[in-house]
């Protein structure tokens, strides 16, 4: 990566190498690092993310915007609505293959 490089991970703490981004921000070979996702969590006291001046680490809350609460509220209100009908609710997990399934599938009963 360019020394100007900013790492930004706001998906799992798995996908980047921690000790690597360590060593790299320790020796300024990249510029910095955003980083709301760790592995483990929480993160202990003592890692050094948490004492690197150019390290951000907010708290894992990256998809929490106005428009992704909308549209949880909105999922959630049609779900109430579904199942007080005696419909399935959208958005099933199958928990036998951890997959999810999209209103399609559970229209067709394929949960």
């Amino acid at each position: 990566m360019k020394p100007n490089t900013v790492l930004i991970n706001i998906a799992r703490g798995k996908i980047v190498d921690e000790g690597t981004l360590i060593e790299a921000l320790q020796h300024s070979r990249i510029k910095g690092a955003g980083i709301d996702a760790f592995t483990p969590e929480p993160l202990d006291p003592s890692h050094p993310f948490l004492h690197l001046p150019n390290v951000a680490t907010p708290p894992h809350m990256g998809a929490f915007t106005i428009e992704t609460w909308r549209r949880r509220s909105g999922v959630a209100t049609e779900n109430i609505s579904r199942v007080s009908k005696g419909l399935p609710p959208l958005y099933l997990v199958k928990a036998e293959r951890r997959k999810w399934c999209s209103p399609v599938c559970v229209e067709n009963h394929d949960v």
